[in-house]
């Protein structure tokens, strides 16, 4: 041991080495208390690897490139633990691929209200897609009853709570929830009509 080493090393002291440990350890707790949203939240890397959400192909089966950037941007915020920002974009991607739905079956004229179409014109275009399709083959059918639009409110609540009425924290479920809805969408919707455009126009 070097001579007079140990005077130049802060536990020499017990009380500076003690209070410099307590104000650290202090620090360490603080500064992860104040971190933002996303700084606390692993990015649950299973999410987006479901076969529930098939991504990729539901870019493909669209081939629109103002839906592929949108859902680019969602899922960039939410790979970044940007709940918020990621659950209030998806209700904008939902009422596309329901309007694409419309537009596919040649049926995207709207009885709206300043120009709006809201989730009411949306149930209502439903129930008429519904019985327009009734008759084509299976693959090409709108199933919509009593149940899928009870789920569509369900889904219009879950996007307005989080747009409309939060102070902007989200947590994981809630996103999890509109992805689900956007995929039902997607399947339950989408690619019947456009089965029926290919086919038809």
């Amino acid at each position: 041991m070097l001579p007079n080493s140990v005077s130049n090393v802060g536990f020499s002291y017990p009380q500076i080495y003690v209070d410099g440990w307590l104000q650290k350890d202090f620090n360490s707790i603080n500064n992860g208390m104040v971190k933002k949203q996303f700084e606390l939240i692993k990015f649950n890397t299973t999410l987006l690897n479901r076969s529930t959400f098939d991504f990729e192909n539901m870019i493909n089966e669209v081939s629109d490139p103002q839906f592929t950037n949108n859902l680019n941007q969602i899922l960039g915020a939410y790979n970044n633990g940007w709940f918020y920002v990621s659950a209030s974009a998806i209700g904008g991607l939902i009422e596309m691929l329901l309007y694409k739905t419309a537009v596919n079956y040649g049926k995207d004229n709207f009885e709206t209200q300043r120009d709006k179409i809201t989730k009411k014109n949306y149930v209502k275009k439903m129930h008429e897609l519904r019985n327009f399709t009734k008759s084509f083959n299976e693959d090409q059918q709108i199933h919509f009853d009593s149940l899928d639009e009870l789920t569509m409110d369900r889904d219009y609540l879950t996007r307005n709570a989080v747009s409309h009425y939060t102070t902007g924290f989200v947590n994981e479920r809630e996103i999890e929830s509109l992805f689900i809805a956007l995929s039902n969408t997607y399947i339950r919707y989408f690619l019947p009509s456009k089965h029926y455009a290919q086919n038809n126009l």
